[in-house]
């Protein structure tokens, strides 16, 4: 059976959406992901990896979720102050309250409002007028990151590079969100953080997640090197939080 023309169109659309939302984790990295105020966590688990790396696909049809991904080993062995700036931290996600809408209409535009007058065979002159609305849209988008920069710790660089995904390729767009998160410059230990900020029945799965990850990386690990002492140490102290 043949696919329309149609079909392949919207296809592809979904298509350059969801691979531009995967994200590639290492072993020793975890998620911790923000939306309305709430904290949400991934820690890989699966023996299924991709070129060393392990994959996450966020939520499709949750577009605003800012993602940070982090390192739970990196304040192991540092016996120094590794509070998060909660300061920066809510100035970068405050500075996203004027994208957040944004990304949601282009969202509606090009996950439903799109597909469907394509699949409909809709005329030429409404396939064009949504289109203009869509970069419009991302368009808007570029503005606000060019403004917003500084509270959204982007260079000028930066922001004119993620300004450009969307126009070069509209679906990159609906990742605008996730991939500032993704990008943001994280001080202090992640892990502490999420004690504070999850609930604790919440904080409690993601401590045993990060002691099944660490007993498989002990398996791997050979038991005379360095990497195995600084896993032990982590699951010392993750044994000791949230009792």
């Amino acid at each position: 059976m043949s696919i329309s023309t149609e079909l392949w169109l919207v296809l592809g659309i979904a298509a350059f959406y969801l691979y531009d939302s995967l994200v590639m984790l290492e072993p020793h990295q975890l998620l911790l992901i923000e939306s309305g105020g709430r904290w949400k966590f991934f820690v890989p688990l699966s023996d299924w990896q991709v070129g060393g790396k392990y994959v996450y696909l966020p939520n499709p049809f949750m577009p605003v979720q800012t993602l940070y991904r982090l390192d739970w080993m990196q304040r192991v062995d540092v016996q120094v102050d590794a509070d998060v700036d909660a300061v920066a931290l809510s100035t970068f996600l405050k500075a996203q309250w004027f994208l957040r809408p944004v990304v949601l209409v282009l969202f509606c535009l090009l996950a439903v409002l799109l597909p469907l007058a394509i699949w409909q065979a809709a005329q030429l002159r409404l396939l064009l007028g949504i289109v203009g609305e869509i970069y419009l849209f991302i368009i808007a988008c570029g503005v606000l990151l060019y403004f917003q920069r500084a509270a959204l710790r982007l260079d000028k660089k930066g922001a004119l590079k993620l300004a450009m995904d969307g126009l070069l390729c509209a679906p990159f767009s609906l990742n605008l969100i996730r991939k500032l998160g993704l990008g943001y410059n994280w001080q202090g230990d992640p892990v502490a953080f999420a004690q504070g900020n999850l609930k604790p029945e919440r904080f409690v799965e993601l401590r045993d997640s990060l002691l099944r990850r660490i007993d498989k990386d002990l398996q791997m690990v050979d038991e005379d090197g360095p990497m195995h002492t600084t896993l032990q140490e982590a699951r010392r102290r993750f044994s000791e939080m949230g009792t």
